[in-house]
């Protein structure tokens, strides 16, 4: 075996490159997520898991008040978020 390289031909350097950068990526991403624990921030969230009882109550009294749900829909929500 005479030359330079693994002998894997030319595409290997490439593949090792893409995994390179995507550990790197997730390197960057363990360290921001330690960082926001550390702080006392949510690490991983969804928009919905964000909404605590009384913001999501909020903003179920301001749909009922503008009349976007009835009464029914109003009270079987109100039911599910006091659960």
């Amino acid at each position: 075996m005479m030359g330079y390289g693994s002998g894997y031909g030319a595409g290997y350097e490439v593949v090792h490159a893409i995994v390179a950068i995507f550990w790197i990526i997730v390197l960057v991403a363990l360290i921001g997520m330690a960082v926001r624990a550390l702080r006392g921030k949510p690490v991983w969230h969804c928009r919905g898991h964000l909404l605590g009882g009384d913001a999501a109550m909020s903003m179920l009294r301001e749909r009922y008040a503008k009349g976007e749900i009835d009464k029914q829909e109003y009270e079987e929500r109100k039911k599910v978020l006091s659960a």
